[in-house]
């Protein structure tokens, strides 16, 4: 089958790691991958050895002329489908599928609803996106709470809707032993290390990490020996977070790491794993760190829910709740025992169901060639 995907690229986030992914293993099984990029980013550097890249800058808000460039992609390629995700490129391969004649899928990872954007162009966005909804063939999300959410809040039949969840890539699997060397960088060595990773937005919740991480410094109960709080990341809000762990005092105890191609050797520095997030669908984060086999205390939205059991795989806490989550992460640090079955039975469950494999086969199933 020849497959074009599509996605906004002009950040490496979570999204586009899953599609890198999809195309990496479609191509491996056969399939003839094509991917729309602006090129010149990791999401083109990671899928040019496998696809065929096809270079469109990515639309701008409203460009009807994005419109008529894709189409003549797409009749370039003439693949048996379009599959795209991200809200603008929905919108514009919906429409350009349907003057070329293709079918065309989209993943919702996250709905329009959860965009933290300003209410008028919030709103241009569901009126375009419900355009683009009326025009697409199926759709996937990546948790059943999503799918209820196109089914009841968008009007979408149910039956057009399959639930396929995010992944972790190999190299998460397959655990690299602790690089002191990265340790020294990062001012890690000799420290107890808090890991958490994600965009630095508003959604991700990392203030109420650092109200965590700071109370549990002061509490009377916090783990012994020294402590640092790791965030890898980056975004919008880094210097507004930079200036909240100065005011809590914390700033000497939080490794900013940025953004890292090299996630796998970082989280191999920590000990236990936060996911503080208000919003999310189904936190890729989350499951590379149970791919890792780290204990996690995480935020117990809806995605979350669906991906670690609560005491089984993790333990989760009311999402904005910095004192629960305070007291989670301590658990984890003072109990070797707890964490250590908390980490063993998340990788167990990533095993089981989020690895690259089943997400590839779950797609290649999807699309109706197995």
């Amino acid at each position: 089958m020849r497959l074009l995907l599509a996605i906004e690229n002009a950040f490496y986030g979570g999204g586009e790691r899953s599609f890198a992914a999809l195309a990496r293993g479609l191509s491996a099984r056969g399939f003839e991958v094509h991917v729309v990029s602006s090129g010149g980013n990791p999401f083109s550097e990671e899928t040019a050895p496998f696809a065929a890249l096809h270079g469109a800058s990515g639309p701008a808000l409203f460009d009807p002329g994005y419109v008529l460039r894709l189409a003549s992609v797409i009749r370039g390629v003439r693949p048996g489908a379009v599959h795209s995700q991200g809200a603008r490129m929905d919108f514009y391969c919906s429409l350009a599928c349907r003057l070329a004649g293709v079918e065309h899928i989209s993943t919702v990872a996250m709905p329009v609803d959860g965009f933290d954007i300003g209410p008028l162009r919030k709103a241009a966005y569901r009126f375009f996106g419900g355009i683009g909804e009326k025009l697409t063939s199926r759709f996937i999300t990546v948790s059943a709470a999503l799918r209820e959410t196109l089914a009841a809040g968008h009007g979408i039949e149910p039956g057009l809707i399959t639930v396929i969840p995010n992944c972790a890539g190999s190299g998460f699997f397959a655990r690299p032993a602790r690089d002191e060397a990265l340790a020294r960088e990062l001012g890690l060595e000799g420290f107890s290390v808090i890991g958490a990773s994600g965009r630095l937005v508003w959604q991700k919740g990392f203030p109420h990490l650092l109200e965590a991480f700071a109370g549990l410094r002061r509490s009377a109960g916090a783990p012994a020996g020294p402590l640092k709080l790791l965030i890898a990341g980056s975004g919008e809000m880094g210097d507004e977070l930079k200036k909240r762990a100065a005011a809590l005092g914390i700033s000497d105890a939080v490794c900013w790491a940025g953004f890292r191609e090299d996630m796998p050797r970082v989280l191999a520095l920590c000990d236990v794993f936060a996911l503080p997030s208000l919003l999310e669908g189904q936190p890729i984060a989350l499951i590379e760190a149970m791919a890792m086999g780290l204990p996690i205390a995480a935020a117990s939205l809806p995605g979350t829910l669906e991906t670690a059991a609560d005491g089984a795989e993790a333990l989760l806490v009311p999402p904005g709740d910095a004192a629960a989550l305070g007291r989670a992460l301590g658990a984890l640090l003072e109990d070797r025992a707890l964490a250590g079955r908390l980490g063993a039975a998340a990788r167990r469950r990533a095993e089981n169901d989020f690895t690259e494999k089943i997400f590839v086969e779950k797609h290649a199933v999807f699309y109706g060639t197995d």
